[in-house]
């Protein structure tokens, strides 16, 4: 019986021995950090992209230097290859700038509405803007001179996305169809 005590008491201290050691103690300092690994190799190439909506290579930008307009002169615009059809089809669009860096939208009220724009087309062929007081009577202000002009001119069969840019605002036209400067 002795000897059973022994060996319980043997078993109790090798069992209290152990439950007493742990396996983990406190964290060590931080590791330098590793070399950097090899670049991996490229992935496979993703899915195709959506279509595109169409677009349209016929939109045309005109860029124009100094014109003077006034009471007895227009602003009159012509270029390669314009024809009644071209313009009986198509939208057409003036802007002028009469101080740099602002570009006005002919067909309404010049800088501080001193004078209205008239934009017009004739089979001839050719593009006009003339100038009226707001009142809408003939002009009998001072000479006003356009430091540009652009005359741009869009096929119907664009005219229909107009939704996409402001027509009003030259930049926003410029912008859309990816015209410079």
């Amino acid at each position: 019986m002795r000897k059973l005590i022994y060996v319980f008491i043997l078993a109790s201290s090798i069992v209290l021995i152990g439950a007493g050691c742990s396996k983990e103690g406190p964290a060590g300092a931080k590791g330098a950090t590793g070399a950097v690994g090899a670049i991996g190799a490229n992935g496979a190439a993703g899915p195709t992209g959506a279509q595109g909506s169409p677009g349209n290579a016929n939109v045309m930008q005109f860029n124009y230097d100094t014109i003077m307009v006034n009471a007895s002169s227009s602003a009159y615009y012509t270029f390669p290859g314009m024809t009644a059809g071209i313009l009986d089809s198509s939208v057409v669009m003036v802007y002028y700038s009469q101080y740099v860096g602002q570009w006005n939208v002919a067909g309404g009220c010049g800088p501080s509405c001193l004078y209205q724009t008239i934009i017009y087309t004739d089979p001839t062929p050719f593009v006009s803007v003339y100038l009226q007081n707001p009142d809408g009577s003939a002009y009998s202000g001072a000479g006003v001179l356009w430091l540009k002009s652009r005359l741009i001119i869009i096929p119907a069969s664009e005219f229909g996305k107009r939704e996409l840019y402001d027509i009003r605002d030259y930049n926003s036209v410029k912008n859309y169809y990816g015209f410079k400067d």
